[in-house]
């Protein structure tokens, strides 16, 4: 990008941006920081799959009940049963409830845009974010001993959301792009990789 657009700094960041997919590219009015990691040799990044993230926090905390098979088999299936029409942000509607053209248009989570009691008490129960003042450790921690409601794949998919930066962007899973149109890494929507929570 530097190469193409030299020190125009909204053209490489829209090109960057254009690469990991972020949607409504043409309106984009909000600055944005993007991170950029070395890895150690050998260490190869990847988004992990759904069902990485609760056997990770399995492996961290415990079975400690917070995250039922049930839930997370409901979760996995419904961002892996995806139309050729539809794409990560139909699957996150589906499961919170959250309206996909509000979400699209920068609308925060909230019960105003259709966003279920599970996924919005997953929300509170974890408390803040890492990305705000919170950790990620402390907040699953947080959903685990204060989230009384149903365990849900709505609210799994929350406790993500809240504790781990996974929007309604993220894939859920961790395959490579198939190439143009692929709902996976590289092509459409990309979350952030990750090599682990801290």
């Amino acid at each position: 990008m530097r190469r193409t657009y030299g020190d125009t700094p909204l053209k490489v960041g829209i090109g960057i941006l254009s690469h990991v997919g972020y949607p409504g590219l043409n309106t984009w009015a909000t600055p944005t920081d993007l991170a950029v990691y070395t890895l150690p040799p050998g260490v190869q990044a990847q988004v992990p799959a759904f069902e990485t993230w609760f056997r990770l926090l399995d492996e961290e905390f415990g079975n400690t009940g917070a995250y039922p098979l049930v839930a997370q088999t409901r979760l996995a299936y419904a961002y892996s049963r995806l139309g050729p029409r539809q794409d990560v942000v139909d699957a996150f509607q589906a499961v919170t409830g959250c309206h996909r053209t509000a979400l699209l248009n920068g609308e925060d989570v909230s019960a105003k845009i259709g966003c279920n009691a599970a996924f919005l008490g997953a929300l509170a129960a974890a408390g803040p974010s890492p990305y705000a003042t919170g950790e990620s450790k402390s907040c699953f921690r947080n959903f685990a001993a204060r989230y009384k409601g149903p365990k849900t794949a709505a609210a799994l998919r929350g406790v993500l959301y809240q504790c781990q930066d996974a929007g309604f962007l993220n894939t859920g899973e961790r395959r490579p792009s198939t190439g143009p149109g692929s709902r996976c890494c590289g092509a459409g929507y990309l979350p952030r990789p990750c090599c682990g929570y801290s």
